[in-house]
């Protein structure tokens, strides 16, 4: 009886676990499509134009790359390629 009570709590435990480990991916997930969706209107807002059309292109390549840095990170799991893609999406941000 006790056994059966004890695997009881521990299937409850991983029911619970499992639960919360896809309520935590989906958060990360709703909260970087919102990022994304807040950068895209950030970027369409016509009160944020570039006076050059050189500096407007070059805005728009660096913001491709950052978001294309950024994708990737969230694929890779090792802290060494992380730091790595940090830091080259760091340079093309402006100061």
């Amino acid at each position: 009886m006790v056994r059966d009570f004890a695997d009881a709590i521990n299937l409850f435990k991983t029911v619970l676990d499992n639960q919360f480990s896809n309520l935590a991916q989906k958060l990360v997930s709703d909260q970087q499509s919102n990022a994304k969706s807040l950068s895209k209107k950030l970027k369409d807002n016509p009160s944020n134009k570039l006076k050059g059309e050189g500096n407007r292109i070059q805005y728009s390549f660096n913001e491709e790359i950052i978001e294309d840095l950024e994708g990737l990170e969230s694929k890779v799991k090792d802290l060494p390629s992380i730091c790595i893609i940090r830091s080259e999406g760091n340079r093309g941000k402006a100061p």
